[in-house]
This record gives structure tokens, sequence and C-alpha cells, in this order.
């Protein structure tokens, strides 16, 4: 029996963040939605992790697809997304790394890459944020477009 049959069919989506880090908490804000919602029933399993982002490497594999929705800086106009495979970016850790106490979702997927997880089933959803402060709630750019983010995750899942 090859590993992919022994992965769970239903989706996993995971959201990051921290609720007092401005646009940081846009993958909790989303996740949450999604699991009160429900707009995609019980196939999608939706699971809130915050700022531990260490455990995803628990559930790479578990799900035949993985997205993980997060505030991610790519050079964007705040508030704008994208969709891709982890496996296909080389992320740059732009820090000195001290402690595993510091590692972020970049950090923690080239762990899990290193330890042989594969990482072809895992997609973040990233999302542009605009500002990242101590304190402050999500920025209008970013939440104007909530809606249009769960449109576009239960397009993307389906």
């Amino acid at each position: 029996m090859s590993k992919v049959n022994k992965l769970s069919p239903s989706p996993l989506i995971i959201g990051l963040g921290d609720d007092y880090y401005g646009d940081d908490a846009i993958g909790l804000v989303l996740i949450r939605k999604l699991k009160e919602d429900r707009p995609l029933g019980k196939k999608v399993i939706c699971l809130e992790i915050g700022k531990k982002s260490f455990q995803i490497i628990d559930h790479l594999d578990a799900h035949q697809k993985i997205l993980i929705i997060d505030a991610v800086r790519m050079g964007l106009d705040p508030g704008e997304f994208r969709i891709f495979k982890f496996s296909d970016v080389k992320p740059k850790i732009e820090k000195e790394i001290l402690s595993f106490h510091q590692f972020g979702l970049a950090e923690n997927l080239l762990l899990a890459d290193w330890l042989g997880n594969d990482l072809s089933r895992v997609f973040i959803f990233g999302i542009e944020p605009e500002k990242l402060e101590t304190g402050q709630g999500l920025s209008k750019e970013v939440e104007d477009k909530i809606d249009k983010y769960v449109r576009s995750i239960i397009s993307w899942i389906r």
C-alpha cells in the first residue's frame, strides 16, 4: 500500500497568526470564519494553530491536501493574496535564529523538509499584510477582503 493511500482524503486548512499583531491575525480570522460558517461542510478539517507554527509538522503526513493561511510578505499590494505550493518557492530566512522558539512558518516547513516530510501537498494561502504592529487589529485593506478570501479558499478546495 502506498503512503498516499494512508493519508486522510479530508483536506486540512490551518490558520496561523497572532491576534495582537495587526494583519498577522488574518489566518486566525479566516479559520474561525470557516469553522463557524462551515461553507465546506464537514469534509474539510479546519485547525487553528496561532503562533505555534511548529505544530504544523505533526499534520504534514496525515492529509492529501493541506492549505496554510498566513500573512506573508511577498512584495504585493496590502490585502492581495497568492496561493502557492511551498515546494515551488525558495524562502529566505532573513534573521539569525538562535532558538527553535523563533521559528516561523518558513523555518518550520524547511525543518519538516529536512526531516523527510513530503511538502508537495502543502500549499500556502499568503495574504500581503499592510501593518504588523503590536496591539493593532486588521488593516482596512485586509479586513475589507475577508469575504473574497473565503470565496477563494472555497473555490480552491473544491
